[in-house]
């Protein structure tokens, strides 16, 4: 039986992979080509996939990215046939948040009952931040599947988040993948339309790797669907507190970028981006009136992009 995830690259070589346009960088023009890949290859250094004991066994070339490096595939799948019960442009439901303590299974069990066997939930994140990578993941938990204190991310301790963030990833039963799009591709296209990209790539993984069972149905955290995708999906506002694999893909997210953070905080130890990720606290702002802008800041954020000081990054 083959295994189910996929082998690791080294950071290097998913950079080296990165095709096109697509490539996702962790540099900006202020630093020359070597410092630009040494940055990326100690950054993105923290793509897992896996299990510990057998993470090289269960992956495939960059398709379910956990910790360590950051592969960008361009989304090239044509959208499949919508399907009458659920049509591929995406729908959109609000729902009140649950009663009940975090999420559950109704989602997936209303899709479920419609004929629809592998759902994946997706959710971001980093979409704030002045600083570093917006990320996206997409999980799959098999019914009946329990991943223990698993929530919103945003409602759990950092030591929360690891706790459940092992158990996701060390679960040879749960199909996940994620993505990351730096700070030079949100610049180029705009934070909303980096956002779309990575969720639809981390479909487009799932989806090319034999390893893993093709999406039928996604399920996407907010008030939109990406475009292009090769299934059925629908939008759920607040899905990442209602819903059982969006909330699994936003432990997924959100650690990865927080760990990735961690990497560009020994980096350009003088901003501080362990404490806040890149969002803009004042300490935050502080740091970059005294120094400037560092390779993974946004330059198309405010205030960032309206500062003539911040030119003089190194």
């Amino acid at each position: 039986m083959l295994p189910r995830r996929s082998a690791r690259l080294s950071a290097l070589q998913q950079c080296n992979q990165l095709p096109g346009n697509q490539q996702q960088r962790f540099e900006l023009s202020t630093v020359n080509a070597t410092s630009s890949l040494q940055a990326c290859s100690e950054a993105v250094a923290l793509r897992q996939c896996g299990a510990k004991a057998k993470a090289s066994d269960r992956r495939v070339d960059g398709q379910a990215s956990t910790v360590d490096e950051a592969a960008t595939p361009a989304v090239g799948a044509p959208a499949a046939p919508a399907s009458p019960a659920a049509p591929a442009g995406g729908l959109k439901r609000k729902r009140a948040a649950s009663k009940a303590k975090g999420p559950d299974r109704r989602m997936e069990q209303s899709v479920w009952s419609r004929g629809f066997k592998h759902v994946y939930g997706v959710d971001e994140a980093g979409r704030g931040p002045l600083a570093g990578p917006v990320v996206a993941a997409a999980c799959a938990v098999p019914a009946g599947l329990v991943i223990p204190g698993l929530d919103d991310s945003k409602k759990l301790s950092e030591e929360q988040r690891e706790e459940i963030f092992d158990a996701i990833v060390s679960n040879p039963d749960i199909f996940y993948a994620v993505d990351i799009v730096g700070p030079a591709e949100i610049d180029r296209v705009n934070i909303l339309q980096a956002t779309m990209l990575a969720m639809g790539n981390t479909i487009t993984k799932v989806g090319e790797d034999p390893r893993c069972p093709s999406p039928d149905y996604v399920l996407v955290d907010g008030n939109r669907v990406p475009e292009g995708l090769p299934c059925a999906a629908e939008a759920i506002v607040k899905g990442d507190a209602t819903c059982y694999a969006i909330a699994a893909a936003s432990i997924l997210a959100k650690v990865t970028r927080d760990r990735l953070m961690l990497k560009f905080d020994r980096l350009y130890p003088a901003y501080g981006f362990k404490q806040h990720k890149g969002y803009g606290t004042a300490a935050h702002m502080k740091a970059l009136l005294a120094h400037g802008a560092c390779p993974i800041h946004r330059r198309s954020f405010a205030p960032i992009k309206d500062w003539a000081v911040l030119d003089k990054s190194d």
